[in-house]
């Protein structure tokens, strides 16, 4: 692997030209998809982000349901009617 360094005075500028440009109001869509386009292995892991985020809902629901029955949020309690 190589390494080496750059000293930031002589790249911030026109990084941040180049980011202003790329992300443009006009651009922005076009730019989101490029990067998106240049990722490698993302379904896997989509997926299985997506598979987690349904079962957190799932839990959320649950616990928003036990509360609204009067569950206590306290570990083993129960809030009297």
């Amino acid at each position: 692997m190589l390494t080496f360094y750059v000293r930031e005075d002589a790249v911030l500028e026109p990084l941040d030209a180049w980011l202003a440009d790329a992300f443009a109001p006009q651009r922005i869509e076009h730019s989101l998809t490029v990067m998106e386009e240049a990722q490698t292995d993302t379904d896997a892991r989509v997926g299985a982000a997506r598979r987690d985020l349904e079962e957190y809902d799932r839990k959320l629901a649950r616990h928003r349901a036990a509360l609204e029955a009067g569950a206590d949020p306290r570990p083993g309690r129960r809030l009297e009617p």
